[in-house]
């Protein structure tokens, strides 16, 4: 009951808005798990109420995501609060897409759980680049140290976007590991010699598929040491992965859970809420809808695993079974939102809702 009062509390906090914004939150949550679109003039189209038209939803929807002020430490507490973890893995990374001539980019933090990444703290970024600096990064790590200072971070990944000198000196002081791939031609210091050479001239003995070499002894790349693991993938291209904690095949194990973040992008667009439908392009517009679908997919995969321990997923031949729990919990949310939508007057008291999201 302790875990549930929380929620309880955690919830209520987030409703704080005045009732016709709590309310379009609530029809926004469950359309898009109805729809699995994030094309607002579409989601509009479906708002249970029988005196507005979809025209006047639209404005409405347009009004929410100009005038609400989103608490996203508050919709990290709730999400936490879900999956109930006491230590986390990490996952840096950016998803991308076009809307025309713009460019839409979203850094991302996300916990590793139970096979997806689960988005945690976000930043829209407007840099014209799309990549995200070595600032925005620690700022995100401290937002999430801030929140949850009793939660340990066991690990954070990413991919060879987030290297660089201060980078890796903000993990190392912090005392956080990380399993991060570094580029081939980043330069290492020749054993003996003044010169440096390319880290990959390091592993050029590694000629078959899936051959891996690793140094027990660290060697200093971006002005820190690191132990260093790499691997010939199957396109025959190398993969390096450096870490201040891990070595070994140890590394490369650690580093192959970055995938689950993929999984993480799966959900959001095509394979799930269709996030490229839709037409925002203000980064700050952009971070309100993205906390939207990470409070839905918290709460679909959440459910989907609950399914899952009461009988078992069978997925797809397409599909991971990460992705098959996701379905069959987007596919249970769906079908309780129906039910919740047919009774418009249900919505008229926030209280309602939080207690819907609760006993669900």
């Amino acid at each position: 009951m302790t875990e549930l009062s929380e929620l309880t509390h955690i919830v209520t906090k987030t409703c704080k808005w005045h009732k016709s914004h709590v309310i379009v939150f609530v029809y926004l949550l469950f359309t898009i798990a109805m729809r699995q679109t994030c094309n607002l003039s579409k989601l509009a189209m479906f708002f249970p109420d029988a005196k507005a038209t979809s025209t006047s939803s639209y404005r409405r929807i347009q009004r929410f995501f100009k005038e609400v002020v989103f608490d996203y430490d508050t919709v990290a507490k709730l999400i936490m609060g879900l999956l109930g973890l006491q230590e986390v893995q990490l996952i840096f990374d950016r998803t991308h897409w076009q809307l025309g001539k713009k460019h839409n980019n979203i850094l991302v933090l996300a916990i590793v759980y139970k096979g997806v990444g689960m988005p945690i703290f976000w930043t829209g970024l407007n840099n014209g680049k799309g990549n995200s600096n070595t600032e925005q990064r620690i700022d995100l790590i401290e937002r999430f140290k801030s929140n949850f200072p009793h939660i340990q971070i066991t690990n954070v990944l990413a991919d060879a976007e987030f290297i660089g000198k201060d980078w890796f000196n903000y993990l190392n002081k912090e005392n956080i590991p990380f399993c991060i791939p570094i580029r081939s031609n980043a330069k290492v210091q020749r054993k003996g010699k003044q010169d440096k050479m390319h880290i990959s001239r390091c592993f050029d003995d590694l000629k078959k598929i899936n051959e891996i070499k690793c140094f027990k002894n660290r060697k200093t790349i971006y002005g820190n040491k690191v132990y260093l693991s790499g691997v010939r993938l199957p396109d025959k291209t190398l993969l390096i992965v450096a870490s201040n904690t891990f070595q070994g095949a140890d590394l490369l194990d650690k580093y192959r859970q970055r995938w689950q973040i993929e999984m993480l992008f799966s959900c959001l667009k095509k394979r799930g809420f269709d996030l490229e439908a839709t037409h925002m392009t203000d980064p700050v517009k952009m971070e309100k809808l993205f906390a939207i679908l990470a409070v839905t997919l918290a709460w679909a995969y959440v459910i989907g695993r609950w399914q899952h321990a009461l009988n078992p997923i069978k997925p797809k031949s397409h599909e991971r079974l990460s992705q098959g729990i996701f379905r069959v919990g987007l596919e249970q949310l769906a079908k309780a939102a129906m039910l919740m939508m047919a009774t418009l007057d249900y919505f008229s008291n926030p209280k309602q809702v939080v207690r819907f999201f609760v006993v669900y």
